[in-house]
């Protein structure tokens, strides 16, 4: 696979990461690990990081989240964001999201 291959793979896993989290319920235990060692992954894609950023620095209810989150971009300095992919069912098993994201973070 080429650099450009990986690099599309990782944002593709990425986006899948961020669907998870908004799609979750806030007890959801797995979007409270994905949570924990989000705090230690270094995001490719930087309108993934500043999506992350903005569900981070202002929680959302998981109910509004869809209404809230451009708001929230808007407040850290990323209006033009979409972020409509968070709402789509993400083609991963969430359990499998989440070993990507444990061996990235102990790589």
């Amino acid at each position: 696979m080429s650099g450009d291959d990986k690099k599309r793979a990782t944002v593709e896993t990425e986006r899948a990461l961020l669907a998870v989290i908004c799609q979750s319920v806030r007890d959801d235990s797995i979007r409270c690990e994905l949570f924990q060692h989000l705090e230690r992954y270094d995001w490719q894609s930087s309108d993934c990081r500043a999506i992350y950023e903005a569900i981070v620095r202002r929680p959302f209810d998981p109910r509004n989240l869809r209404e809230d989150l451009p708001a929230g971009l808007t407040r850290i300095g990323f209006p033009d964001i979409d972020c409509d992919f968070c709402f789509e069912l993400p083609q991963s098993n969430p359990a499998d999201l989440l070993d990507w994201l444990r061996s990235r973070i102990n790589a």
